[in-house]
């Protein structure tokens, strides 16, 4: 027993050890990185290309896709990897058919989601089967509140900007902002195209 207590004391020493002179890196409750040091401080970690970083937006996916009825119901992912939270963000979301007809256009919005945190919306488009949706062009989002963005900001883009669609193999989806809805292009590319 005395053998057994001695070695379990040794190893919390040499495990006590081990820790005092690690450091570790964590995420704050506001999506900033902190490290925590050795010496019982802590500092923020710098974001050296935030914008250019893959894990600083919103991520749009797909779900699932449910085309029993004669409607297309589609629920739809939204996971915060952006530093801020994002307080509300509305979408639109056109159906374009199989012959590039522009057949509904839904909105949906996202609210109170902080960073690393997901969330679960559904869009439907009555009358009609998903077979029959050749895409969904996901548009709009002005008028955000995330970060400094808000109903008073002027940035026409810039909050669909913090949004990626990531493709879908079951149903074609993409980004793009403009004014105008229009078909997807011909050519096959991301499902994030944000060409104006």
């Amino acid at each position: 027993m005395k053998t057994t207590v001695k070695g379990m004391l040794a190893c919390l020493l040499m495990l006590s050890g081990a820790l005092s002179h690690a450091e570790m890196e964590l995420l704050a409750p506001d999506g900033k990185r902190v490290l925590l040091k050795d010496d019982m401080t802590w500092h923020y970690i710098e974001q050296t290309d935030a914008s250019g970083s893959p894990d600083r937006y919103a991520h749009l996916s797909v779900a699932f896709v449910d085309g029993k009825a004669a409607s297309c119901r589609i629920g739809l992912r939204m996971r915060n990897g952006l530093a801020d939270g994002i307080d509300s963000i509305v979408l639109r979301f056109s159906a374009f058919t199989k012959d590039d007809i522009l057949y509904e256009t839904v909105s949906k919005g996202f609210h109170s989601l902080k960073p690393t945190n997901t969330q679960h919306q559904e869009i439907s488009f009555s009358g009609v089967p998903c077979s029959d949706i050749k895409s969904i062009r996901v548009h709009g989002g002005d008028r955000c509140s995330i970060g400094e963005l808000n109903k008073f900001s002027d940035a026409p883009g810039q909050c669909l900007g913090k949004v990626s669609v990531e493709a879908s193999d079951k149903i074609s989806i993409y980004k793009r902002y403009s004014d105008k809805v229009s078909p997807p292009p011909s050519s096959a590319g991301s499902a994030d195209d944000s060409a104006k």
